[in-house]
C-alpha cells in the first residue's frame, strides 16, 4: 500500500489526467452509443490511448523518483501535454459524433418510437412475417430518415390502410417525387403500381426547390401485405 501511495505522490498530476480521460471517454461513449458496433471499435481504441500515455508518465515518474531533475522533467511533460491532450479530445469527440451520424442504424432490435413518428407503430408487431429498419441520424444541417418495413397478415394490412386512407393528404407541390427505401426489399428497385402511397404531412421551405422540409408518408401493398412507414427531414 505504501508503494502505491508513493507512486501516486510521485506523479499524481499524470495519474489524475489519465483517470479524467477515462471518465470523459466512458461518459461520452455511454451518452452516444446505445449498442456496440464494430464501427466504433477504432473510436474506442483512439479514445483510450491518452490514458495509457499519462499512466506511462506515472510509471516513468516513479522510476525516476530518486532522481529529482529527471522526475521534474517527466512531470513538466505531463503538465504541458494537457494542451495537445485537449486538442486530441476535441477531435476525438468530433470523430465520434461524425461517425455515429454517418452510420445508419439497421438493427430491428434498435427500433424506438419517437414523438415525430406518431404514425409509426409503437412497437414491432410480434406476428410479423418480415421486417426491417433503417435510421440515419441528424448531423449539422443534414436531415434524418426513418424507414420501417413490415410484412404482416392481411387483416393488419387492411386495418392500417383504413386508418391511413382517411388521413391521406395532397403532398406539397415541391416534395421530391423520387423516394429511396433503404434496407427494404425495394432498396434497389422501383415500387410497382400495386403500392398505394398515403401522405400524412409534408412541408417545404420557400426556396422553390424544397431545400429544407420533411415528408411523412406510408405506402401499402394489399397484394403482398407489405407496408413501409417513412419519415425524412432535410
Amino acid at each position: 500500500m505504501k508503494k502505491l501511495k508513493q507512486i501516486f505522490l510521485n506523479s499524481k498530476f499524470s495519474f489524475i489526467l489519465g483517470t479524467i480521460n477515462l471518465i470523459i471517454f466512458l461518459v461520452l461513449i455511454s451518452l452516444t452509443i446505445d449498442e456496440f458496433h464494430i464501427t466504433y471499435s477504432l473510436i474506442i481504441i483512439l479514445g483510450i490511448l491518452p490514458s495509457f500515455f499519462y499512466y506511462l508518465i506515472v510509471f516513468l515518474a516513479n522510476k525516476f523518483s530518486t532522481q529529482y531533475r529527471r522526475k521534474r522533467i517527466v512531470n513538466l511533460i505531463a503538465i504541458w501535454s494537457i494542451i495537445p491532450y485537449l486538442i486530441y479530445l476535441f477531435f476525438w469527440t468530433c470523430f465520434l459524433f461524425i461517425t455515429i451520424a454517418l452510420t445508419p442504424e439497421v438493427k430491428l432490435s434498435s427500433y424506438k418510437h419517437y414523438a415525430i413518428l406518431d404514425y409509426f407503430p409503437e412497437k414491432i408487431p410480434e406476428n410479423y412475417i418480415d421486417a426491417s429498419y433503417y435510421h440515419t441520424y441528424r448531423f449539422l444541417q443534414g436531415g434524418e430518415k426513418f424507414i420501417l418495413y413490415l410484412k404482416l397478415d392481411s387483416d393488419l394490412i387492411e386495418e392500417y390502410e383504413r386508418a391511413f386512407k382517411g388521413k391521406s393528404i395532397e403532398p406539397h407541390k415541391n416534395i421530391p417525387k423520387e423516394k429511396f427505401y433503404e434496407n427494404t426489399p425495394y432498396s434497389d428497385k422501383s415500387l410497382n403500381d400495386d403500392f398505394n402511397i398515403y401522405y400524412l404531412e409534408t412541408n417545404c421551405d420557400n426556396s422553390g426547390y424544397c431545400n429544407h422540409g420533411f415528408d411523412k408518408h406510408v405506402i401499402i401493398n394489399n397484394n403482398t401485405n407489405e407496408i413501409i412507414f417513412y419519415y425524412q427531414s432535410w
